[in-house]
């Protein structure tokens, strides 16, 4: 299971989904504002995260999932960053 959060997702929306992908040992994914199209996005309640084209997103977490290792974006994809993203791991300040 890959939960996909949508326009509109409220806290406690998000919290089942980030809860349904940590239970199935899968990823939450969320839509953002960077392209322009569709209602407004909530922004996610998370520390660091990459932004790339959905479809990339969806191709490289499935390749992830079948593969049983995790793929990175490669950096000509990467729209925005927000935090301190390391190779799939999000480095907190304290951890400087």
């Amino acid at each position: 299971m890959v939960p996909i959060a949508a326009s509109g997702v409220d806290d406690a929306a998000q919290y089942v989904m980030r809860a349904m992908a940590a239970a199935t040992q899968s990823r939450y994914l969320f839509l953002t504002d960077d392209s322009g199209i569709g209602n407004t996005h909530a922004e996610p309640d998370v520390d660091c995260y990459l932004v790339t084209r959905l479809d990339a997103l969806v191709r490289r977490v499935l390749d992830s999932q079948i593969s049983g290792r995790r793929i990175e974006p490669e950096d000509r994809e990467i729209l925005r960053s927000v935090g301190t993203y390391d190779k799939g791991r999000c480095v907190l300040p304290q951890d400087l």
